[in-house]
């Protein structure tokens, strides 16, 4: 009997280095018994770290200028797309925010590597 597995965000809200370290840890195991996971996660590390043992899809988008429109077209895949900073911009966070947004955290890019 095959079992489907529906995650939704799986250890949210812990540490994000361990988060993805246990993630990866469940979705292995449940690869190796008769699962079918559903997995929702905007960690595009774990995406990467598991595309050997699952097919990936997301959804599409297109980013103009002023907007962001999600077609709801499913490709095959991790997303590739940055639009945080962007997402941001059209709510209106204020320029100070935005800048500092762009600076490069090397501690912050150091512990993700690590994961």
């Amino acid at each position: 009997m095959t079992t489907l597995c529906v995650i939704d965000e799986i250890l949210r809200g812990t540490n994000t280095g361990e988060r993805i370290r246990a993630s990866r840890a469940i979705l292995e195991y449940l690869a190796g018994k008769n699962c079918i996971p559903l997995i929702a996660s905007h960690d595009k590390e774990l995406t990467v770290l598991l595309e050997k043992l699952y097919d990936n899809y997301h959804f599409s988008e297109e980013m103009g200028e002023d907007d962001i429109s999600f077609s709801y077209k499913i490709m095959r895949g991790p997303a590739t797309s940055q639009n945080a900073v962007k997402l941001l911009k059209l709510a209106g966070f204020p320029e100070e925010i935005l800048e500092k947004c762009e600076e490069t955290d090397e501690t912050l890019e150091k512990s993700m590597i690590s994961c």
